[in-house]
């Protein structure tokens, strides 16, 4: 959470903690939801600070019914952030492909590349196509 000093505010955590955060920074102009929000918490925000922006992912936006977003959207400005979900890969797939595509034995493509047989192996068989 941070001060009501133009950075951005998070509300999370259960709803009666949400409330009291928006309570709390009462002088906040942005604020990230990072918890599914209630119709009480949008109302506490238009009421009670003085809120310009809005910012949520898109898991969380999908939850908020389209007239509470509409409504929103005519006295805030709603940003729908989009964010990959899972653990970020540890291997770019055109460096994957690059060392496929040179001469060489598997050993050494393995060295290349400083991943595991099992991983090497893995993704060849799922960028060639075969996938389950």
């Amino acid at each position: 959470m941070s001060d009501a000093s133009g950075k951005r505010i998070e509300l999370k955590g259960s709803r009666q903690e949400m409330l009291d955060s928006i309570l709390a920074n009462s002088g906040g102009e942005e604020f990230f939801i990072k918890t599914k929000p209630s119709v009480k918490v949008f109302a506490l925000l238009l009421d009670a600070t003085r809120a310009k922006k809005v910012y949520m992912n898109a898991g969380i936006a999908k939850t908020v019914p389209e007239k509470v977003m509409g409504s929103l959207r005519k006295s805030l400005s709603v940003e729908v952030l989009d964010g990959k979900r899972g653990r970020p890969r540890k291997f770019v797939e055109t460096e994957f492909l690059r060392v496929l595509r040179e001469k060489g034995g598997e050993v050494e493509r393995l060295a290349t590349l400083g991943m595991s047989r099992r991983t090497y192996y893995y993704w060849k068989k799922r960028l060639n196509g075969h996938k389950k």
